[in-house]
């Protein structure tokens, strides 16, 4: 069963939590910054803005932060494409042509009339891209 675009969304935005509170943990305990300094580093880095007042010193942070920043900003925009993803479906499904043309496809596929139908939808589709080219 496919899963719910909703539920999706929630599991990618507590990934992208849970990522940022490991970062904010991880910096906490190798650069003995505050939390709230190691969260708002992690959160700079995961968004790729780096403003650069607040830089990792141990060697040990460095070499977290290369992979933090390479596996976390892959997160950040799957993420994001995931929202976008269902923004636009929601768009789509929303607009009175998707609407219109489902009910068509619909009643393509229960009427009995739908071989012919279907033969009749062709011909005409033929028809029209003949007169465009």
């Amino acid at each position: 069963m496919p899963t719910k675009p909703t539920v999706k969304i929630a599991y990618v935005a507590a990934t992208v939590l849970l990522l940022l509170l490991i970062g904010a943990i991880v910096f906490h305990q190798l650069e003995n910054w505050s939390f709230i300094d190691a969260l708002y580093f992690s959160s700079a880095t995961l968004t790729t803005v780096g403003y650069g007042d607040i830089v990792p010193k141990t060697d040990a942070a460095k070499v977290f932060a290369i992979f933090y920043m390479f596996f976390g900003i892959s997160v950040v925009l799957y993420s994001l494409g995931i929202i976008g993803e269902y923004y636009v479906r929601t768009k789509m499904e929303n607009s009175i042509a998707y609407k219109k043309m489902t009910n068509i496809i619909d009643e393509l596929e229960t009427s009995k009339k739908a071989a012919a139908t279907r033969k009749l939808l062709l011909g005409h589709l033929k028809i029209k891209t003949r007169k465009k080219n």
